[in-house]
């Protein structure tokens, strides 16, 4: 048979079939009984020509079948115009506007490329079709079968065809399995172990990638409907498929959390954080790390220029992780690498701008998917024999709407409260009472410091440490092992890595119950805290009560008035509690008073740190206090936190922890403690060494080069003057020769080294004959 002649009958006798049952069968279920006349309505003029054609020349090739009504009248460049009225909708809805409006325009474009199949100025009758063409034709028609969901046994007819047209080319291709293709996949079991479901949701993806004009793609759906399962079926797919056109697929993911086999595990790091995490991360999947410690802008433009001329498929998994401070990341990938010739597929909870006909909203999955789901849960639980019969996994499915999510959290329960009575209780109330109930429950279990940090672990966008939960719960780190130990016994928190220090976090569906029974003070308290400590940074009118509080306690305490500064800034913490600021500014006012409450002044300190606070006025305050106080290895603390929250270069900080470390050294010393003190001195040369290094090249104040020189010397002298002493004194003075404690020291010194003596009288002598 020709290629022309095999191309016609697959469109004009099996596809046309096959819209025209389609569109009898929609009118049907919309209209009824009305139908026919509905269609008239819309296809008057075309139809009434069609049944005169017919009339007067009698049965013809258009129909070569008995008629049952006026739909056998309908060829395809009618369909067209049906679908571009649109009075009912032959494509089934998205749930979408937005998204049905783009699938209209797509069905159209394909009706109009094959229409044009049977005008005889596409192909006339004596140039027959080419092979390349009637592949693209029928490629067309698939694309069409897919989007109307038309019966599968049709689509089935066609891709036959289309293998047959393979065959009959004269040069196949190389086969694409051959071609060089590279990716950065996950490995399946960090995704998902067994993939079941999402046909539809995959043909969309299929015909995405075959679309010239679609750059980029969004699956969005809540949390928990399989976004990053979906997109990774696709992803190896498109890895073993190989396409023309495309040398790789690139997969990097801000996701914190991965889902495996029922649980919900923390990941060291996410691949990206913001545009320059994921611009990095590409380029080393491009082979270029070399280019890391450009500036931002070059390592844009090199990457954009690679995924031009070596095109891939991006997928960038759980973009909504990403803070939206840092969105311009997705700025970057939906628009500037659109203009590539690469492919980018995203996935988010959130939806984003700009994205509403190119997006797939996930939903739960379909029941047959849901239900196989169901068992491999039940299995993993060990509850296959609790379940009282077959129809139970069902019942599940259905009452957890297809969400994964949601249905690991119903056998969850069931492991608390029985499958019979969980599922029960969840049909009842939709879910939502039976997980509130079964959670009141266990926190009634619970003591409070366990509910404290099961809260702490539903605010957390991240999984935390144990260190880390000690410092945001303000609670010591032994409390905090045991509540953990208390909430792993009941199941309602998770660990992760094995490697490394252990992480803790809940599920998002538990954290979502936990959040909503926390009473507003709890809530803003332990968020704040998160906020600070993981340095997520607070919200525009959150700085700005900061900021308006701040001014007021500052001109309060300028005007020697820190009581009322104490006051004021107390306010300010009532409205934006756990603020680093506002309690170093407390300490500070603490620290002012008279006479000073120093305890309350460290303690406001040391919160300010645990909160990360960044400015290295605070830390210098503290040690200052320490250092009145003689509390050396206070003072060493608070000089080495504030080098850890701030500049690790900054100097005054450094000498301040070299001086405390060489003052306790000192008074270990004459404690008889001296494995320790020797210790301190080690610690004491370590920074102070770091400092007269530092503060030279940054020409740090004289005053501040002295203090630190000094204290050099003296703590080489701690165990007994030494040659070290000597030639601490000789650095001294000639980076000082001007520096009066130089000089004082070197004299009081002479006696016992007179090159000490030497150097002055040298000194002398050459700032006698140097000129005036």
């Amino acid at each position: 048979m020709r290629t022309d002649t095999l191309v016609y009958q697959a469109l004009f006798l099996d596809l046309r079939h096959g819209l025209v049952d389609h569109a009898r069968d929609r009118y049907q279920l919309t209209h009824g009984q009305q139908s026919a006349d509905r269609l008239r309505g819309v296809l008057g003029a075309e139809l009434a020509r069609a049944e005169e054609l017919v009339a007067s020349s009698g049965e013809t090739s258009v129909v070569q079948r008995g008629r049952q009504d006026l739909f056998d009248f309908l060829d395809i460049s009618m369909f067209h115009k049906l679908v571009e009225q649109g009075k009912v909708p032959l494509a089934p809805s998205t749930g979408s506007v937005v998204l049905d409006k783009a699938r209209t325009r797509t069905i159209l474009t394909l009706i109009k490329e094959l229409k044009d199949v049977r005008d005889p100025t596409a192909h006339p009758g004596q140039e027959p079709m080419s092979v390349r063409d009637a592949m693209r034709v029928i490629d067309s028609a698939l694309r069409l079968c897919e989007r109307l969901e038309l019966a599968e046994s049709l689509i089935a007819s066609l891709e036959q065809v289309h293998a047959e047209l393979v065959l009959r080319a004269a040069e196949p291709p190389i086969p694409n399995n051959l071609a060089p293709f590279d990716d950065t996949l996950p490995e399946p079991e960090t995704i998902v172990t067994d993939f079941v479901g999402r046909d539809s949701e995959l043909q969309v993806l299929r015909a995405w990638l075959r679309s010239p004009d679609r750059p980029r793609w969004l699956l969005v759906g809540e949390g928990g409907k399989g976004k990053t399962s979906l997109a990774y079926r696709f992803a190896v797919e498109v890895r073993d498929a190989r396409p023309d056109g495309l040398a790789g697929a690139f997969w990097i993911s801000a996701k914190r959390r991965r889902f495996v086999a029922g649980d919900i595990q923390a990941l060291r790091s996410p691949d990206f954080v913001d545009l320059e995490s994921a611009v990095n991360r590409l380029l080393v999947n491009y082979g270029f790390s070399e280019l890391l410690s450009e500036d931002l802008p070059a390592k844009q433009d090199v990457l954009l220029e690679l995924l031009d001329t070596l095109p891939v498929l991006i997928i960038l998994d759980d973009l909504d992780s990403v803070q939206t401070e840092d969105e311009d990341v997705v700025e970057f990938f939906s628009l500037k690498v659109a203009m590539t010739a690469s492919k980018v597929l995203m996935t988010s909870r959130r939806d984003f701008a700009g994205m509403g006909s190119t997006k797939t909203v996930v939903a739960g999955l379909d029941e047959e998917a849901a239900l196989e789901f169901v068992r491999t849960r039940l299995a993993m639980y060990g509850l296959e024999e609790d379940v009282p019969d077959k129809s139970w996994a069902r019942k599940a499915a259905i009452a957890c709407e297809g969400s994964p999510l949601y249905i690991e959290e119903l056998i969850r329960l069931s492991k608390f409260l029985g499958p019979v009575s969980a599922l029960k209780s969840w049909a009842d109330t939709q879910g939502d009472t039976v997980r509130e109930y079964a959670l009141r429950r266990e926190q009634e279990m619970l003591t409070d410091l366990a509910q404290e940090v099961l809260a702490v672990c539903s605010l957390s966008p991240t999984p935390l440490t144990i260190p880390a939960l000690s410092t945001v719960a303000n609670r010591v780190e032994h409390s905090i092992v045991a509540a953990i130990d208390e909430l792993r016994r009941m199941h309602l928190v998770l660990s992760g890595p094995e490697e490394g220090d252990p992480t803790f976090h809940v599920n998002q569906n538990l954290a979502l119950l936990v959040k909503r029974g926390l009473n507003e003070t709890d809530e803003k308290k332990f968020r704040n805290a998160l906020q600070a400590f993981q340095g997520l940074g607070f919200d525009d009118a959150h700085n700005h009560k900061v900021r308006s509080f701040e001014r007021q306690a500052k001109l309060l305490l300028r005007a020697k008035r820190p009581d009322e500064a104490r006051r004021t800034i107390e306010q300010g913490l009532t409205e934006c509690t756990e603020d680093p600021t506002l309690l170093a500014l407390l300490g500070r006012s603490f620290a002012e008073m008279q006479p000073k409450r120093g305890v309350d002044a460290v303690k406001a300190w040391k919160r300010a740190s645990d909160l990360r606070f960044g400015e290295p006025w605070m830390y210098q305050s503290w040690a200052t206090l320490e250092q009145s106080q003689r509390q050396w290895a206070s003072m060493a603390f608070a000089a080495e936190e504030g080098l850890r929250n701030c500049r690790a270069d900054d100097v005054r900080l450094i000498f301040a922890a070299g001086l405390a470390h060489s003052q306790n050294a000192q008074y270990l010393h004459r404690s008889l403690q001296t494995q320790l003190a020797r210790k301190a001195v080690g610690e004491a040369d370590r920074h102070l060494d770091r400092a007269i290094r530092l503060g030279t090249a940054n020409n740090e104040h004289p005053y501040y080069l002295s203090k630190a020189h000094r204290a050099s010397v003296l703590n080489s002298s701690v165990f007994g003057a030494t040659r070290k002493t000597e030639r601490r004194i000789i650095n001294w003075l000639k980076a000082m020769p001007d520096d009066v404690y130089a000089r004082e020291e070197a004299s009081r010194r002479a006696p016992k080294y007179p090159s000490l003596g030497e150097l002055l009288t040298q000194l002398d002598e050459g700032r006698s004959a140097t000129p005036q």
